[in-house]
């Protein structure tokens, strides 16, 4: 349907369009194949806070970011400015590469994670890290760590999707096969 978008992550689903009734319509043709639990007006999707206000939709991954200290056991550094600095050498062949590469890997899976699905500002960052999964050295894991500290200091940011033409409603939906 023009002017409906879907976003789709493993089962869930989420619909965004100007016209109900589109909405309603695709939400029945996917009824005659799967099972859904619909709910419209969601404030949780896949991880994200989403939040309507005017017309304009928020969505943050807040929650999941401010838990990162305690799922990876790193305290809260002070405010970092910027998620990647010019003194961090990720080449640098003098650093010595870690003995175990899992700590490595979790971190760089929940950035690329935030990354990808709410935080653009991070993707140049999170890709740099990723290039070190396989042989990562301390200067990586400082790196991450970082990132992982800018991510905390800067929790509160959203995305804001925004309707270019006035007065048009946008309503969503929320379906779990």
């Amino acid at each position: 349907h023009e002017d409906t978008h879907s976003f789709l992550f493993v089962d869930d689903v989420i619909l965004l369009g100007r016209h109900e009734d589109a909405l309603s319509e695709i939400v029945q043709a996917i009824q005659k194949k799967f099972t859904l639990k619909v709910s419209f007006n969601p404030s949780v999707f896949v991880g994200f806070s989403i939040t309507k206000k005017d017309h304009a939709l928020f969505a943050n991954q807040t929650k999941f970011i401010e838990n990162l200290p305690k799922d990876y056991e790193f305290p809260s550094r002070q405010s970092v400015k910027t998620p990647f600095s010019k003194s961090l050498d990720l080449w640098d062949v003098q650093s010595p590469s870690l003995k175990d590469i899992t700590l490595y890997q979790a971190y760089t899976g929940s950035i690329q994670y935030v990354a990808s699905l709410s935080r653009p500002d991070i993707s140049f960052s999170a890709h740099a890290i990723s290039r070190h999964l396989q042989q990562p050295r301390k200067s990586a894991l400082k790196a991450a760590k970082n990132i992982m500290s800018y991510l905390v200091s800067s929790s509160k940011l959203s995305m804001r999707y925004e309707q270019t033409k006035p007065k048009v409603h946008i309503e969503y939906s929320f379906c779990q096969t």
